[in-house]
């Protein structure tokens, strides 16, 4: 329970540690109170000359007060060699993401800039930017924000242009505008970040015509080594632009397209560009709409044309015959050490075939079901999958997650 008092003191003490232990150099403050009941604590980040990291972050259920919001930004504006700085779940209002903004871009010290709103009553945190774009060496960007406008799409692309040695940039939760995207598109293909190694938006609203200009961007950044594009409904007509990325681009190590709407063409559009990109060491697909057609032509091509290639399909659905199809596929020499793929409850007889015959080289299993074991099909499989174990001689690791096992099966 929140006591005013005991947070006074605790003020003052947070006060005299900064003030008098130069050796601390980093300061991370979750859910804090004592933010909101005092200036006295916010004076406390700028007193010391030896904070170089401080992390400011609130959980969903928290009650924010802003009492003290100014004064606290005011005070993480003025700390006087930060290089970085984190705000995670934060609700400032508009004239405090100015105040920081414009503190961190006049002394231009950060390194790493982390921004994200919180999620649970969404703000815009664009008004940063105005004075953030003045930084101009940061290694680190992430940002997430619901709205981001004209303006700030411009802040941001100066932002980038501005920073020519960022090697990681995460865009997160931005519900772009065609107009948005595109300003941040042609940002990047008029000046490329050289040294991007990774790239990463998730949970953003991207439109097409704007998406092929950013990835005809990306095709400019010779050091990217990690593409992740998560939760941004990409579906076919999109995964055929990125392909012509993979055939351009040689650094591309990773590429990460979980929980997308991707079916089994974009799929075989990926599939059918593994023979000329030979580089490729990850492909992830978790979570899509693919089906046992998708998941063969991915690990046929995965086995004919790479060497050391690791594909991650998650979650696929497939009924009992489908199954048949795909452990047929994964029977090849090499598929057991180079997929990992989650099997529907349909999938898991087949599964418990694969693992008694030995043909099939697995050597971890994870069980991971909310179901109840009162339905006799699931359960008649699941037993024998878990017989097919002691006819197995590959199988090391064994994990049961969120399974109520009864006597019998246990």
């Amino acid at each position: 329970m929140f006591d005013k008092d005991s947070a006074l003191q605790a003020s003052v003490a947070v006060h005299w540690l900064l003030k008098e232990h130069r050796c601390i150099s980093a300061v991370d403050m979750k859910n804090d109170y004592i933010l909101q009941c005092s200036p006295l604590s916010c004076n406390a980040l700028f007193v010391s000359e030896a904070v170089k990291t401080f992390a400011l972050s609130y959980e969903a259920e928290f009650h924010y007060d802003h009492d003290y919001e100014s004064e606290l930004a005011a005070a993480v504006a003025d700390i006087p060699c930060l290089e970085k700085l984190y705000l995670e779940g934060v609700l400032f209002r508009n004239a405090s993401f100015n105040i920081i903004g414009n503190g961190i871009g006049s002394k231009n010290t950060l390194v790493e800039l982390k921004v994200c709103t919180s999620t649970f009553a969404p703000s815009s945190a664009a008004p940063i930017l105005n004075g953030a774009k003045s930084c101009t060496n940061l290694k680190h960007f992430r940002f997430r924000t619901q709205e981001l406008g004209i303006k700030g799409a411009d802040s941001l692309s100066d932002m980038l242009r501005n920073n020519r040695g960022l090697e990681k940039l995460e865009l997160v939760g931005i519900e772009f505008t065609n107009d948005e995207l595109g300003i941040i598109a042609e940002g990047l293909s008029a000046y490329p970040l050289l040294k991007l190694e990774k790239f990463e938006m998730s949970n953003c609203h991207l439109h097409a015509s704007a998406f092929s200009v950013l990835v005809s961007a990306l095709q400019q950044h010779e050091s990217l080594a990690s593409l992740r594009i998560i939760r941004c409904n990409l579906g076919c007509s999109k995964v055929r632009v990125l392909v012509l990325l993979l055939k351009d681009c040689a650094s591309i190590r990773e590429l990460c397209l979980d929980y997308n709407i991707i079916k089994d063409d974009g799929a075989v559009a990926l599939s059918n560009c593994l023979a000329t990109v030979k580089e490729l060491e990850v492909l992830s697909l978790k979570r899509n709409m693919l089906t046992s057609r998708g998941v063969i032509a991915l690990v046929k091509s995965l086995l004919r044309h790479t060497t050391n290639m690791l594909l991650y399909l998650g979650h696929v659905e497939m009924n009992g015959s489908e199954a048949r199809h795909v452990f047929r596929a994964l029977e090849a020499d090499g598929a057991c050490d180079r997929v990992q793929i989650e099997y529907h409850a349909d999938g898991i007889f087949q599964l418990g075939r694969v693992l008694r015959a030995n043909r099939y080289r697995m050597k971890e299993i994870e069980l991971h079901s909310r179901a109840t074991l009162q339905d006799h099909i699931y359960t008649s499989c699941l037993h024998e999958l878990l017989a097919a174990l002691c006819y197995n001689c590959s199988v090391e690791h064994l994990n049961l997650v969120w399974l109520n096992l009864d006597d019998w099966l246990a």
